[in-house]
């Protein structure tokens, strides 16, 4: 089979017949939104290869890795990475090989609207799966002061900064109790608690006061670890989809002056 018949052409056109280089290349662990904004195309053929050939073997099934397949994989890679900008590249197998779409017609499903419901649900569940490291999990959802002060205004986003900084040290773990297996979520836009929407009845009372210092256009998420059939759990509140990932920005309303 000639070459041009399984690579796309802009990567033959970028010199795929000569030796890699020294940064092409890529491991398991590694970030998977850092490892495309980084890869050559070289890189780019290696990974979508990779995928194919671990998602194909979960599901029983073989496709031809050609240009069609590898074109449309990194495409709904690129999509699912940037939903998830904390997962691996093994994370993106594992969920890959539980039926997100990564190319094959006879495959359903895609990867969550970034910001939406479904988005959360997908990151919060990873936190109820057997052995989970939830300080690693919770570690790239503590918000930066830039991810704070995009969403609140003065004085109470620089009042945030520096509570957060003790309150959130680096080890703290979002972490279900015993027996809660299950997920509940509300999903809300700042616009809707600033409006005082239908919805906001879902959040806890104290932003009622902290809307006031809300911009709009924001995704927030509350939600609990429950134990089967129950209501009643480990409550969290605060999760915001802001600057291209999920922040978590808990309880302002304590640093309201």
């Amino acid at each position: 089979m000639k070459i041009a018949t399984i690579l796309p052409a802009s990567i033959l056109a970028a010199g795929l017949a000569l030796p890699a280089g020294a940064e092409d290349g890529f491991a398991p662990g590694d970030n998977c939104q850092a490892v495309l904004a980084g890869a050559s195309p070289t890189t780019k053929v290696m990974l979508a290869s990779w995928m194919i050939g671990h998602v194909d073997s979960s599901a029983h099934m073989s496709r031809a890795v050609n240009t069609q397949e590898v074109e449309k994989l990194l495409s709904a890679l690129a999509a699912y990475c940037a939903a998830f900008p904390q997962a691996s590249l093994a994370d993106v197998v594992r969920e890959a090989a539980r039926g997100f779409d990564v190319g094959s017609d006879d495959r359903q499903g895609a990867a969550p609207e970034p910001g939406s419901e479904s988005s959360a649900r997908a990151l919060l569940s990873r936190f109820l799966e057997p052995g989970a490291d939830r300080v690693a999990l919770t570690r790239p959802l503590i918000a930066s002061a830039e991810d704070i002060r995009a969403v609140y205004k003065e004085p109470l986003a620089s009042r945030m900064i520096e509570v957060y900084r003790d309150k959130l040290p680096p080890n703290i773990a979002i972490t279900p109790k015993p027996g809660q297996s299950e997920l509940l979520i509300w999903w809300a836009t700042t616009d809707d608690l600033i409006a005082g929407a239908p919805v906001a009845g879902h959040f806890p009372g104290g932003y009622k006061r902290a809307a006031e210092y809300m911009n709009p256009g924001f995704p927030i998420v509350r939600f609990k670890f429950v134990k089967p059939g129950e209501t009643a759990g480990m409550a969290y509140d605060g999760l915001i989809w802001v600057n291209g990932h999920w922040a978590w920005m808990p309880k302002p309303w304590r640093m309201i002056e």
